[in-house]
């Protein structure tokens, strides 16, 4: 299909120098935006932060939460209820009491297990935090989730539930936990956050015409037949071109879809973001290089700077692959520069394969993280006092294409101006003249990403 609205362009042809945005992201607000997480930082996994006991006491007791009898995110006709337990004679041995709390309330669980009616809250929902203590009152395990709980007929006693937490299956992506927000119903009919079962439903027939052209010049499509060999001299394919190669485009757009089905979904990043991503940055087309970019996702060396950055349970598989334990607790900033860099070039050496979908998938949960630091640190609010669930994700993208210290910047000075929560069309007026390419570049990507072959 030949689209209308958005230029079939990836990225690196555009117009824009992502080159010119190095110094900017470096030298940004950097008592806002630090160049990492620290130790003792909030952001930081609690694997690099748990002293010694705490690490141990998690391995030998299993606190274990479930709801009994609901569906999240789904209608109720009884109110919810959730068990906490300590599972296991030798781990109930280990521990002392078991106590919820909920708002001002306080439930000590009898014999290390309770079952509790998750009270009715408000559109802001309610913090349920849980712990195990020891016998001395020492806390073991501090564990908490984010509820919602309303109900919406009254005659039928009708309830929603909604939860985000670590310890419950994701609603629909990891970003929503990290911003410990709950999207709109409206959220999750939009097409770009549709369940992909299988990888069918990922399938997509779009006339990519670099793409096309790429086909054409590598051999792999004769376009011979046509008068201009179906080429454009920018090496795009023409028209000719185009419906010369359309059988191989739809099988090309498509070869991957397993591979980005399940990189995503062992993320819990939606697998039409990374399948969208790829088609904006290079069209599905794997030996792109523009400056310092590679592959199917256009990643980088700052790029991958920020993955190891922030995204701290890919960093430590990683580091780990290499290093001791010891050297890689410390978190990335940490490592020494030599360290860093040999890193940076083992996730540089997956661009152009299959494993560059795992490194896309990751870097985006590294935005999540990234993206909840931005907006807290320049506006002292959480994220859903000053964005939708939706802009959270725009943002998030605008990090991937042009850097933190873009939308940084945009927050800075939209915040200035408005001091409260704000639309996106209020927000994207202040995206600084260098990386406008951000105020679009989430509605490119989620629309290659939802593109389907009956529309």
């Amino acid at each position: 299909m030949v689209l209308q609205s958005f230029s079939l362009s990836p990225a690196h042809i555009e117009q824009f120098d992502r080159s010119l945005l190095t110094n900017r992201d470096s030298l940004f607000f950097e008592d806002r935006i630090h160049a990492a997480p620290e130790p003792g930082d909030l952001y930081v996994e609690q694997a690099l932060l748990q002293d010694s006991r705490e690490l141990q006491a998690e391995q030998s007791i299993s606190l274990e939460v479930q709801l009994l009898n609901c569906q999240a995110w789904e209608n109720c006709n009884a109110n919810p209820q959730v068990e906490f337990a300590i599972k296991g004679e030798e781990h109930r041995s280990l521990a002392g009491p078991l106590i919820v709390q909920i708002g001002a309330d306080r439930i000590n669980c009898d014999n290390q297990f309770c079952i509790v009616d998750m009270p009715l809250t408000n559109d802001a929902g309610e913090i349920v935090n849980y712990w195990v203590e020891s016998l001395d009152g020492t806390v073991l395990i501090f564990k908490s989730f984010k509820m919602r709980n309303r109900i919406v007929d009254m005659n039928a006693s009708l309830h929603y539930f909604e939860v985000i937490g670590d310890d419950f299956p994701y609603p629909i992506d990891v970003c929503a936990n990290v911003w410990e927000i709950f999207p709109d119903e409206s959220d999750l009919k939009l097409p770009w956050l549709r369940k992909a079962v299988s990888a069918d439903d990922l399938n997509t027939d779009v006339d990519y015409a670099l793409l096309a052209g790429k086909l054409i010049w590598y051999g792999y499509v004769d376009a011979r037949a046509c008068s201009d060999g179906g080429m454009l001299a920018n090496g795009s394919a023409s028209t000719c071109g185009i419906e010369m190669t359309r059988e191989k485009l739809i099988e090309w757009q498509n070869k991957y879809n397993q591979q980005i089905l399940e990189s995503a979904n062992q993320i819990d990043i939606p697998p039409r973001v990374v399948k969208g991503l790829v088609a904006q940055e290079s069209q599905f087309w794997p030996d792109w290089k523009n400056g310092n970019e590679y592959g199917y996702g256009m990643i980088s060396d700052l790029g991958m700077d920020m993955l190891l950055t922030w995204n701290t349970d890919f960093f430590l598989k990683l580091c780990m692959t290499y290093y001791p334990k010891s050297t890689c607790m410390g978190g990335y900033s940490s490592l020494p520069l030599d360290k860093q860099s040999f890193l940076r070039g083992v996730c540089l050496a997956d661009a152009g394969t299959e494993e560059e979908f795992q490194i896309i998938a990751n870097a985006l949960k590294a935005g999540c993280y990234q993206t909840l630091r931005l907006v807290e640190n320049i506006t002292d609010e959480l994220p859903e006092n000053v964005f939708t669930y939706t802009d959270l994700w725009r943002i998030n993208l605008g990090i991937y294409n042009t850097g933190a210290g873009c939308m940084g910047e945009a927050i800075e000075c939209a915040w200035e101006e408005y001091d409260r929560a704000m639309t996106w069309e209020e927000f994207v007026q202040y995206i600084p003249a260098y990386c406008t390419n951000a105020a679009t570049y989430f509605d490119k990507v989620t629309y290659y990403g939802s593109v389907t072959l009956d529309q």
